[in-house]
């Protein structure tokens, strides 16, 4: 018997099926196609056995496929979208079959049909997904030109398929697809593939992408053996071999009855050479394209030195086989400028290895000898690397006059170095006649960079040393009031006219003066010093003479001794009082002033100014910008800080006690900042000290008292309360404030319940819930163990699930109920004792009363036990729901092919998980 008859109230179609019956018990498929058309004209027209008629129709397409026809199929395409499964299901059987004939045949089909079947694997339905595969992967080679056209599709399901049947029917295709795909199709294929092994979390997908993945990355073959993880993979991704296409053009050529020019200018008019690089070569008569990817290419190739056997050997798997294919394709990558490097007959030198290498040599021995190199580098190249090192300030130096030596400068200035180390100027001269004039140049603007100051006179150059030693001088100078230059010069072995130079400049803004052929200079205050010592003299020829005396030393006339001294003073007023704002220290010193003579002297400007970090500012506009960066600091410190103490700020920030406190009686007028002065117009407590305080004192809190370094106003204790306001909002204190009293006591937490009365309750209550459970299982295990899963045991066991997962979530929110309440009874709040205040007012320790735990309901034995029975039962009557489709595909394949090896497994492992057998 082909078709077991259906319980069904219709005779007609009851009759219908046993005509099929004993026509093909007998071989006579005459009658079949008319019977095919009954069966369709049923169906459009009792919609109610659907079901049964598709039933029907699928085992006539599995068994006579060849009577199904492009008008039967489209009546039977719209129940592919049926709201049933089970409809569905059956139809999809008739249109796999359908199809799978008329490939095998090579009989005409609809091309958007086969799409729309294929697009099923989309489908949400696991069953659905399942059966296309089934189809999917018994389609012929001949279709795979269609079936590239849905690759995009195929990766996408692999990226989130769960079934293993479905991810087994996508690999054997793709396996299949993968070598006929160009290059520019590989690309984004492998690249989507990458991404989807990385974010995979299924052994069975993630083991099918790297099946894919090691036909282009031939290093994945060995990940079982060598037993890789998914880092050591990933790894071995990252750095792997460009992807490539070897294409026979005359093969190609033959094939599609093309001449070779033709097959030729189509496939390279297709290429973007922007991503791919291709080369065309000969072999035994046969013309040959090579595609590369081209950035991993030219990675590739950017490697140290590569051997050219090694490349062969990286490149073996598609057919490049002769180093003089090799030779000649990096030739043409050289020749355009695609890859930088040297070829010789065994290596392939990289641009980069190149430069290590000479680079190495240099950072060893400070020199580079060309003809350590001359083998396999022409002479232009090795200038050209020089050039290029030469970017790095370690490598920067001259070449010989012959140009085949190379000397860093850090090799040949050592000895300048050590002088430079030890005195104060360095004659470069005698390294003109070693190097020659144009090196020469290099190296003293290279030393002048590095180990000299700008200061040189005829190649003669002045140390950073000797600047150091000129400045320690001119220290002393300052305390004797006068700077010989003539004695200076010959004392510290530096030419007069490198002195000069720079000391002009140290002097420019000294108060103070030259004489007039500049061989001395001296300190305005010295000179004050002698000509008041001068005045004290009480005879007057004695005066004249030490007048006469001081004027000859100083080279002027004895007239303008007393405006030469003041002449600087007042031109460095001018220049000062020009300026927006100066530093103090080093105008003090120039000006040879203590701090208060300095102050005096800024008065005399007449000008509005403001003292801060050590800088005195002048500008109206800095004036305000600076009050108000102040401003910003002690408001931002003010939300961070419990304290705000006036003379630590002022210390920080180097300014004036006063500014300090104005600013923060600013902030506090202008309600920027809220808080208590806690010691008068020095220390501010902030809101945050406040807050910080009724923390610590977190149990009771006497407004009166809990600061005690105060006795607070009424503004004051507003203030309080509006803080213990806040924290009792946000949680941070618990308890009662009473406002007569002004005091805040907490509350304390304590159980007293009778917890085995609420044990017992929950048993009550929830032992029944699991009982129910139990026999739904058992329920559901004969159904799933039957022999035969037919559609009324279908709709069973379905019903059955659907009924029970909606009771398990009732249920758990029911329990959940019972938890809390059980919780709300066992816990409640009690109230804490007032502390009581001596006569003085302070505060006595409160007494510390008994706390019991907060009880936690769920945590009890006996409960967690009972909880823990449902969360297991619930969990596994959902997995059953999860695994019922795919047993009953299982044992529908098993009904067809009972030694279905590969079935077999898979359906004892799934029975085994669930619990069904052992």
């Amino acid at each position: 018997m082909l078709i077991e008859i259906p319980s069904t109230t219709d005779k007609k179609l009851t009759k219908l099926v046993k005509n099929i019956n004993k026509d093909y018990e007998r071989g006579n498929f005459k009658k079949f196609p008319k019977y095919l058309l009954d069966i369709i004209a049923l169906l459009e027209i009792n919609t109610s056995e659907a079901n049964i008629l598709l039933f029907i129709l699928s085992i006539l397409a599995e068994e006579r496929p060849e009577d199904f026809n492009p008008s039967s199929i489209k009546a039977i395409f719209p129940f592919l979208q049926h709201t049933s499964i089970k409809e569905r299901l059956n139809s999809i059987i008739i249109v796999g079959s359908y199809f799978l004939h008329r490939i095998t045949d090579n009989l005409d089909i609809d091309l958007g049909e086969i799409a729309s079947f294929l697009h099923l694997l989309e489908d949400p339905e696991g069953e659905i997904r399942q059966n296309i595969s089934f189809f999917l992967e018994q389609f012929p080679e001949t279709m795979d030109n269609q079936l590239l056209l849905e690759l995009d599709l195929f990766l996408k399901v692999l990226s989130t398929e769960t079934h293993i049947e479905v991810i087994n029917a996508i690999e054997k295709i793709l396996l299949r697809l993968q070598p006929k795909m160009s290059l520019s199709i590989l690309c984004s294929y492998v690249s989507t593939l990458i991404q989807a092994y990385h974010d995979s979390k299924s052994p069975e997908r993630s083991d099918t992408i790297l099946k894919l993945l090691e036909l282009e990355i031939p290093k994945l073959k060995n990940r079982s053996k060598k037993k890789f993880n998914k880092k050591e993979i990933e790894k071995i991704i990252k750095e792997r071999i460009p992807l490539i296409r070897l294409t026979d053009l005359n093969e190609l050529a033959d094939a599609e009855r093309l001449n070779v020019e033709k097959v030729e200018d189509y496939l390279t008019g297709n290429i973007d050479e922007n991503k791919i690089y291709y080369f065309l070569y000969t072999e035994k008569n046969h013309k040959k394209m090579l595609e590369f990817e081209k950035q991993e290419l030219q990675s590739f190739l950017a490697q140290e030195k590569l051997k050219i056997e090694e490349i062969i050997a990286t490149f073996k798997h598609v057919g490049i086989s002769h180093s003089s294919i090799v030779a000649v394709l990096l030739r043409d990558l050289l020749a355009k400028h695609i890859i930088e490097g040297v070829l010789s007959k065994k290596y392939f030198y990289s641009w980069n290895y190149l430069k290590n290498d000479l680079s190495q040599h240099l950072r060893r021995r400070g020199v580079l000898n060309y003809s350590q190199f001359e083998s396999y580098l022409d002479k232009n190249v090795f200038h050209k690397i020089i050039e290029s090192l030469a970017t790095q300030t370690s490598f920067k130096g001259v070449f010989n006059s012959n140009k085949d030596q190379y000397f860093t400068f850090n090799a040949i200035t050592k000895e300048i170095e050590s002088i430079a180390s030890k005195d104060n100027v360095v004659d470069l001269k005698i390294y003109r006649k070693k190097y020659g004039q144009e090196s020469f140049y290099l190296l003293e603007d290279y030393c002048r960079k590095n180990f000299f100051t700008p200061y040189q006179s005829d190649h003669i150059w002045l140390t950073n040393l000797g600047k150091t030693r000129i400045q320690q001088v001119l220290h002393t100078c300052e305390q004797i009031g006068e700077f010989n230059l003539i004695e200076r010069s010959k004392e510290m072995k530096i030419p007069e006219v490198i002195l000069l130079r720079f000391t002009k400049e140290q002097f420019e803004h000294k108060n103070g003066f030259w004489n007039k052929d500049q061989s001395q200079f001296f300190y305005a205050k010295a000179i004050k010093k002698r000509i008041n010592k001068i005045q004290m003299e009480p005879i007057a020829e004695k005066r004249n003479i030490l007048i006469e005396s001081l004027a000859e030393e100083l080279q002027i006339e004895k007239e303008e001794i007393a405006r030469k001294v003041d002449e600087k003073l007042h031109k460095l007023k001018e220049v000062l009082q020009n300026k927006e704002e100066f530093e103090i220290k080093p105008v003090i010193r120039d000006l040879q002033m203590d701090y208060k003579e300095f102050i005096a002297f800024v008065n005399d400007f007449e000008k509005p100014y403001l003292i801060v970090n050590n800088k005195i500012i002048f500008s109206p506009k800095k004036i305000q910008e600076e009050e108000n960066n102040i401003l910003n600091i002690i408001l931002r410190d003010s939300k961070i800080k419990s304290q705000l103490s006036i003379e630590k700020i002022a210390s920080r920030l180097r300014c004036a006690d006063k500014i300090i406190l104005s600013s923060i009686k600013k902030l506090i007028e202008d309600k920027n900042i809220d808080g208590v002065w806690i010691k008068e117009d020095k220390i501010f407590l902030t809101e945050k000290g406040i807050q910080n305080r009724m923390l610590e004192s977190k149990t009771y809190i006497d407004m009166q008292s809990f600061i005690e370094e105060i006795t607070p106003s009424e503004d004051d204790i507003l203030l309080f309360e509006k803080i213990l306001s806040t924290l009792l909002e946000k949680g941070a204190l618990k308890g009662v404030y009473d406002s007569e009293m002004q005091i805040f006591q907490s509350t304390e937490v304590a159980g007293e319940a009778n917890l085995i009365a609420e044990r017992d309750r929950f048993k009550k209550e929830v032992t029944p819930l699991n009982n129910d459970l139990d026999r739904t299982y058992n329920i559901l295990r004969e159904i799933f163990m039957g022999k035969d899963l037919n559609p009324a045991a279908i709709d069973e066991y379905e019903q059955i699930l659907e009924e029970n997962i909606r009771k398990i979530l009732n249920n758990q929110t029911f329990i959940k109920r019972l938890i809390n309440n059980a919780n709300h009874r066992l816990n409640r709040h009690i109230s804490s004792q007032r502390p009581r205040r001596n006569q003085k007012g302070s505060k006595q320790r409160r007494h510390e009363e008994n706390k019991s735990k907060r009880i936690s309901f769920e945590e009890d034995e006996v409960v967690a036990n009972i909880i823990n029975d449902f969360e297991n039962w619930k969990t596994l009557i959902i997995e059953i729901e999860q695994k019922a489709g795919q047993i009953v595909f299982l044992k529908k394949k098993l009904k067809n092919n009972p030694e279905d090896p590969d079935s077999k497994t898979a359906l004892n492992g799934i029975l085994e998980y669930i619990g069904f057998i052992d």
